[in-house]
């Protein structure tokens, strides 16, 4: 499990350290880094196992990355523990000078006792420490899968040639994922119509319709045949999904990531409360703890501005992001307000947040 990430130089991180449990919800201002925690465990996982310049480019090219008024370099450090081995990971990376044409990233790791480093630039690697030790470290930080889910992909009708399909990371695959439940792992595909059920009390029953899809613009190209995803709810049976609210959409979506046998490592969901009703909230976050006992490998880390979110979970699970006057960014854990102890059973975890301002007990500033 991943207990900590730094992150320094990177975005609005000046020099930033978050700790992290099996069930992390980062919350405060807009604009004071909580995305981009998500963004950087992402972008870990992908460059210990992808070429950095398949990785650094588009929105994630180090000029984009690299904090305002700093030269750099990027690092990103994540700690851990494995059974009674500690273990550390560090990237650090910057835009190439003119001269050179590669992306190169500079891997320092250790496990236990054994230490090492690798420099990994484009179709090579060289001045490589390595033991099968970074192999298994691969292991613990990936695969990682940011979601932001998208109710308008989830709605649609998909289709996938794969044997094993994967849902995307704005919940695209949605259908033919579920359809591929029904099928090979029917009990799966029952707990999560089952989830959905108790967290969106009007819903009855998940279908899964074989559909047309819409022909590709080239005119010889065959008409396929996907998969859609129809609800009955009390009253109104057999609603398509687009006819479906966007917050049971994304549960549906969500409780499909985790509960599916090839569900990522380390889930980050961006903004878990989008379009949910405040109870449905508390219920979501109570039926994701409960799942999260029985898949002991997985690790969740999400962003939340909902103080409904955080009734459902302890302040020790609360990471609270506010900016100092200097630019930089503060973290501290919610269990760490100076009211805790004196409101703990008087306030729940979102009145205890809505307390007092950010700045005033994360920043230590007036």
């Amino acid at each position: 499990m991943i207990t900590s990430i730094q992150l320094r130089s990177f975005k609005g991180h000046r020099d930033t350290t978050v700790p992290l449990g099996r069930l992390t919800v980062l919350v405060g201002p807009n604009g004071t880094g909580k995305t981009s925690v998500l963004q950087a465990l992402s972008l870990m996982a992908r460059l210990m196992h992808e070429e950095p310049a398949k990785v650094l480019r588009g929105d994630m090219r180090p000029q984009d990355l690299l904090r305002r008024a700093e030269k750099g370099p990027i690092t990103l450090t994540a700690e851990g523990t494995d059974n009674a081995l500690s273990w550390t990971i560090s990237l650090q990376f910057s835009e190439p000078e003119p001269h050179d044409k590669h992306l190169a990233i500079q891997v320092d790791w250790s496990h236990g006792a054994n230490k090492g480093h690798e420099k990994k630039t484009t179709g090579r690697t060289y001045d490589s420490i390595f033991d099968e030790s970074l192999n298994k470290l691969n292991s613990f930080i990936s695969p990682a899968v940011l979601y932001h889910f998208d109710a308008r992909r989830i709605a649609a009708a998909a289709y996938s040639p794969e044997e094993n399909p994967v849902l995307d990371s704005d919940g695209g695959n949605t259908a033919v994922v579920l359809a591929a439940l029904k099928l090979e792992r029917e009990e799966v595909f029952e707990q999560i119509e089952s989830e959905l059920c108790r967290i969106v009390p009007s819903v009855q029953r998940i279908r899964v319709k074989r559909v047309k899809m819409p022909r590709r613009s080239a005119p010889s190209s065959e008409e396929r045949v996907g998969n859609k995803v129809f609800i009955d709810f009390k009253y109104a049976p057999d609603v398509p999904a687009h006819g479906a609210s966007e917050g049971t959409l994304i549960t549906l979506a969500l409780l499909t990531a985790l509960c599916s046998p090839n569900r990522p490592r380390i889930l980050l969901l961006d903004d878990i409360d989008q379009s949910l009703h405040p109870q449905a909230q508390m219920e979501l976050m109570g039926e994701l703890k409960r799942l999260l006992e029985g898949f002991p490998e997985v690790q969740l880390v999400a962003t939340t501005h909902s103080p409904y979110i955080l009734d459902a979970i302890d302040p020790s699970d609360v990471r609270v992001f506010a900016p100092r006057k200097d630019g930089s960014v503060a973290c501290r854990s919610l269990s760490e307000h100076p009211q805790a102890e004196k409101m703990r059973g008087a306030l729940t975890t979102g009145q205890l947040w809505s307390l007092d301002p950010e700045w005033r007990w994360v920043a230590g500033e007036k």
